[in-house]
């Protein structure tokens, strides 16, 4: 089932004196099938956003998906209020059900060379998360709560990166790749986690945090630190092209750097 994204527009009031305005937030009603809604599996993500932001979080008393994008036009001097009619053709949101496992998929149709100049911020707040792919151009990408297999990339096709944050209290045991062209990389994982780790920065530096007995052989080289984690054999890899690139384990890891390059 494909379902377009209804969108509902809040009022929007200019500033006097300064023709600034509020901007536009539009309410993703996003429907599922009976079959989806009746499933009790957690759910896959997969998440496509062009010139704007992603922000998501689990929260397990949520009984559905909320997701808002809020618009910016960025075609003047200052902000302003982006047409319904146009924003309702960017996106497109489907819940299915693939191998027995509901995904929830928000997908975007823009191109970064569009008519209209906006910046996209997607908010979305999900009841469960087991397996998550983001891909982003020109923001910044959070993820808080998440688990599973985990894809992210900021920058993709060619666009402009920017900064990713993924913190978890779930123990992760699956591979993660999170990429960004350009921008920061910060991650946390609990110390009960495992992997192989490698981290790299081509221009910036590289840090690894850890409070846990876990961590053997640990590499380092001038861009890249690599490390086991509890004898963990999948993949655990974060880099990024300028910037700093951090893996923490542990609550309140303690601060020690493996790998410092510029």
């Amino acid at each position: 089932m494909r379902t377009r994204l209804l969108l509902a527009t809040l009022p929007v009031f200019a500033l006097a004196g300064c023709g600034l305005t509020v901007p536009t937030t539009n309410v993703v009603n996003v429907q599922q099938s009976p079959t989806t809604a009746k499933s009790d599996r957690a759910m896959q993500i997969d998440i496509e956003n062009r010139n704007g932001s992603v922000s998501l979080s689990v929260e397990p008393r949520l009984t559905k998906p909320i997701v808002e994008a809020v618009v910016w036009d960025e075609s003047g001097k200052f902000m302003k209020q982006v047409d319904d009619k146009i924003v309702k053709t960017w996106y497109t949101a489907d819940i299915i059900m693939q191998e027995g496992r509901p995904i929830m998929r928000v997908l975007t149709s823009r191109t970064d060379d569009g008519k209209v100049p906006a910046f996209v911020k997607l908010v979305i707040r999900v009841p469960s998360c087991d397996g998550i792919r983001v891909r982003n151009t020109g923001g910044d990408i959070t993820l808080k709560g998440v688990s599973g297999p985990m894809t992210v990339e900021n920058g993709f096709r060619g666009g402009v990166g920017g900064d990713i944050t993924i913190s978890t209290q779930a123990r992760v045991a699956d591979d993660i790749k999170v990429t960004t062209t350009k921008g920061d990389i910060s991650v946390h994982f609990t110390p009960n986690s495992q992997g192989r780790i490698e981290i790299t920065s081509l221009k910036g530096k590289v840090e690894f945090a850890a409070r846990t007995d876990g961590v053997s052989k640990q590499k380092r080289t001038a861009n890249a630190s690599t490390a086991i984690l509890n004898g963990g054999k999948n993949l655990i890899s974060l880099s990024t092209q300028e910037g700093t690139a951090r893996l923490d384990i542990g609550e309140f890891a303690r601060a020690t750097e493996i790998g410092d390059g510029m």
